[in-house]
């Protein structure tokens, strides 16, 4: 029900992991995960609702949240958008890092907990990659999560929507730090069309 209305009024922000292994795919000239993120993040950005409507997140070692419009507010192009999203493409993914920007961001903008984004990751890989944890440490990295958003005010965090996009079997036997069922996350596994 929450995700279904979110979408229906428009509150999401999409963000596509920009590191290097969203370059390769099954094919060099199709079903790379990087074109099909930055194709699914230009599209939600341009049907999402204020404040969200233009807006993409990068998911990399330098987390960035882009405003993808011309200073004059118009629209960029298809092309100027796709390119905007990959100005940055790292090594690395830092999934800590995305959340205490946004978490801030949203503090520091008053936006109220009802009207968090749902948050719809694009990536393609399993945790071990995107996640640095310390072995001494018995919280998982959605628990993590939910921790800074409490420290930046939040009783409650954005529904997340995971979504692999690989379709290799071997860079999905990490798996994720949280079930299916758990509250506020939801998860889509390959990049079929029905998906879509």
């Amino acid at each position: 029900d929450e995700l279904c209305k979110a979408f229906q009024s428009g509150r999401f922000l999409p963000v596509p992991d920009v590191s290097g292994s969203m370059t390769y795919g099954t094919n060099i000239e199709l079903n790379k995960p990087m074109d099909i993120a930055t194709g699914m993040t230009t599209f939600m950005s341009e049907i999402s609702a204020s404040p969200y409507n233009h807006l993409a997140m990068t998911f990399t070692d330098l987390p960035s949240i882009y405003h993808i419009v011309h200073k004059d507010d118009t629209t960029f192009s298809l092309k100027e958008k796709m390119i905007k999203i990959r100005s940055h493409v790292g090594y690395n993914t830092d999934f800590i890092k995305m959340n205490e920007t946004l978490a801030s961001l949203c503090q520091h903008r008053f936006v109220p907990e009802d009207k968090l984004p749902v948050v719809v990751i694009f990536s393609d890989e399993g945790w071990d990659t995107q996640m640095q944890m310390n072995s001494n440490e018995y919280k998982t990295i959605h628990e993590k999560i939910i921790g800074i958003w409490n420290s930046n005010g939040y009783d409650r965090i954005p529904l997340y929507v995971y979504w692999n996009l690989s379709n290799k079997t071997n860079k999905t036997k990490n798996g994720f730090q949280a079930t299916a069922d758990f509250p506020g996350v939801m998860m889509l596994q390959g990049s079929s069309p029905n998906l879509f």
